[in-house]
């Protein structure tokens, strides 16, 4: 097939390749997958933490290994998905805790294993007598709950030969395969050793999306697993193995666990280039739009860096020099920082636009600067921690002076209400509980006293928060009334 023959060889999915951002709810992500260095190594069949901000592609990842384990769309793992809890009031974070974290995992695994039975029975009658044993002796013993109303769910909508299986792994008892206080360890072999006739090379526990868990319950969750990582014995099995996605504040929590100071899982932090953030972005318009050649360069003329200026414009000192203007991507370098999804945050009005109005040359930079004047970089202000979060890159609080981050604060309560400078002056600044009305009030200022300090608060806040402080597009002067943080909820 020709070069052009290929450029337009995909069906396009339009702005579905921008619309949820949820790598869960995306079926076709692999095929705009930018895989990070460590990838072959995180692949392995050990144990892994990989530690990233939210948004930074944990989810996408954790698929991708899972699909590229697959061989002919089947997993080669037994793929458990867990949700570490947090404990429970008054429980301590030790051995005991660990043991009904363990409880759960196996009752994960029996779960999932009376799943890939169900809906993939083909090879059940050459599993030798001594596998089957065990993997019934595992469900039996591990599954917990009445076995009946929870097999009882599987048995509709599953092939005859499915429900066959379970109905025979439910009415026959196995006697103990191994001694009932036999250690995780030895069950966790087991269990492997039984899961090869079936065509399944090892267990992968895996666990992702613990945001809300952390949120709720921070010192709760993150005291039970860390209890759990250092717990040696539960990492020392090959082939069973745990995959683990986790928020990057935890990194501090859990680095003296024994299991990570030991080694005994490989920890990896997801840090993009922003050569691989554009690669990313770029095969995501090339899904929207069905040409495989599509580029930053022709969704927006912007994208191209500036031409350099003559050596004689250079060399003419009467002439002041030009304002530099912020293109596209220097833009999303700066708003994305190292976030898959802020890049593709910032692109997706883009790529909207683009695709909504038909286009077949790039949109000019007038309307990039009008589109992104609307559709601004998330603004997040931790009032607690005195932590500034602008798109995918945190503020270093350096930049900010302490008089102007109360104006800041000030400013994000009123969410995106106009806010005068006597306010900005008189509420935030000074700390007052009003704005005086009259020259009798002892705490009134006339405005030519303190416009030039609110101005120079203001300048020394765009200059730390804003991608480009020439053009604000989030502490934006409202001609006659005063300022505005655009904050995009």
């Amino acid at each position: 097939m020709s070069a052009s023959g290929q450029a337009h060889a995909k069906q396009p999915i339009g702005i579905a390749a921008f619309d949820t951002l949820r790598a869960e709810d995306e079926m076709w992500l692999h095929e705009c997958f930018v895989p990070p260095a460590d990838f072959d190594l995180m692949a392995r069949d050990c144990s892994i933490i990989v530690f990233g901000e939210a948004g930074a592609g944990k989810t996408a990842l954790r698929q991708e290994l899972i699909r590229r384990s697959s061989h002919n769309g089947k997993p080669t793992r037994l793929i458990v998905d867990w949700r570490p809890m947090p404990l429970e009031a008054g429980v301590a974070a030790d051995l005991s805790a660990v043991r009904a974290q363990i409880a759960q995992i196996f009752d994960l695994c029996a779960w999932e294993l009376l799943n890939r039975l169900a809906r993939d029975p083909d090879g059940w009658v050459a599993v030798p007598a001594s596998a089957r044993a065990t993997l019934v002796w595992f469900v039996q013993r591990f599954l917990q709950g009445d076995l009946k109303t929870r097999v009882g769910g599987l048995l509709e909508g599953n092939t005859a030969a499915g429900q066959a299986i379970l109905q025979w792994m439910m009415a026959n008892h196995i006697n103990d395969v191994l001694s009932p206080s036999a250690s995780p360890d030895y069950i966790a072999a087991e269990l492997v050793k039984a899961l090869q006739p079936i065509g399944l090379d090892g267990v992968w526990i895996v666990a992702d999306n613990l945001e809300p868990w952390i949120e709720a319950e921070p010192t709760r969750l993150t005291d039970g697993l860390k209890s759990f990582l250092s717990t040696l014995p539960l990492f020392e099995r090959a082939k069973f193995a745990y995959k683990l996605f986790l928020p990057q504040h935890l990194e501090a929590v859990l680095a003296t666990a024994t299991g990570i100071q030991r080694k005994r899982l490989d920890c990896y932090y997801l840090r993009w280039r922003a050569s691989d953030l554009q690669s990313l972005v770029e095969r995501r318009l090339a899904l929207a739009t069905g040409n495989a050649q599509f580029t930053l360069a022709r969704l927006c003329e912007a994208s191209a860096p500036p031409p350099e200026s003559k050596a004689s414009d250079r060399q003419d000192h009467k002439k002041p020099p030009a304002k530099k203007k912020v293109g596209l991507l220097e833009w999303l370098e700066i708003v994305g920082g190292s976030n898959p999804r802020e890049w593709l945050d910032q692109v997706r009005p883009l790529a909207q636009y683009y695709l909504a109005n038909r286009l077949t040359k790039p949109i000019d930079e007038k309307t990039w600067r009008e589109i992104r004047q609307k559709r601004p970089p998330r603004f997040y202000l931790d009032e607690s921690n005195r932590r500034i979060v602008v798109g995918g890159r945190q503020i270093s609080l350096e930049k900010v002076p302490g008089k102007a981050f109360d104006m800041l604060t000030f400013l994000s309560r009123r969410g995106n209400r106009v806010v005068t400078k006597a306010e900005l002056y008189y509420l935030a600044y000074r700390g007052l509980e009003k704005v005086p009305r009259t020259t009798y009030d002892k705490d009134y200022a006339a405005p030519k006293e303190y416009e030039g300090l609110i101005d120079t608060n203001l300048w020394r806040l765009r200059q730390a928060i804003e991608p480009d402080p020439s053009e604000p597009v989030l502490l934006v002067t409202v001609k006659g009334h005063g300022v505005q943080l655009n904050v995009r909820w």
